[in-house]
């Protein structure tokens, strides 16, 4: 007996429930050990083997929190163009890249790694 315990597209989840019962009462007529013989909806057993209450407020107790420690870099540029309204060409000679921020950080992290600021004008130097 051959039996697919992924429900087939089309069939209801009654007949897929029939299929599995039937599967499982074969199994156990032929004495093969297997993981779980139970006939029930799984979800109910997932639960009561887990001790997860299906209705109610379920605590999550020794649980770790791990960090996505992904390094984002971003970036800015700023741009001018001479006409209102118009995308700026890098080519065109009226138009002006005039400041490019980048920032190094963290995912999640609100502090910055490192911000860098390329700007087009002499400035002095930000403390920060």
């Amino acid at each position: 007996m051959s039996y697919d315990n992924t429900a087939a597209i089309g069939k209801t989840s009654d007949k897929c429930k029939e299929k599995r019962k039937k599967a499982i009462q074969a199994i156990q007529e032929n004495n093969f050990k297997t993981a779980s013989d139970n006939l029930y909806s799984f979800h109910r057993k997932v639960a009561r083997e887990n001790g997860i209450q299906l209705s109610g407020w379920s605590t999550i107790n020794k649980y770790i929190c791990k960090k996505d420690r992904t390094l984002v870099l971003t970036w800015d540029i700023e741009t001018y163009a001479s006409q209102i309204g118009e995308f700026v060409e890098v080519l065109e000679q009226k138009n002006k890249v005039f400041i490019i921020s980048i920032i190094l950080h963290w995912k999640d992290d609100p502090k910055p790694l490192k911000q860098i600021c390329l700007i087009d004008l002499e400035t002095a130097p930000n403390p920060r």
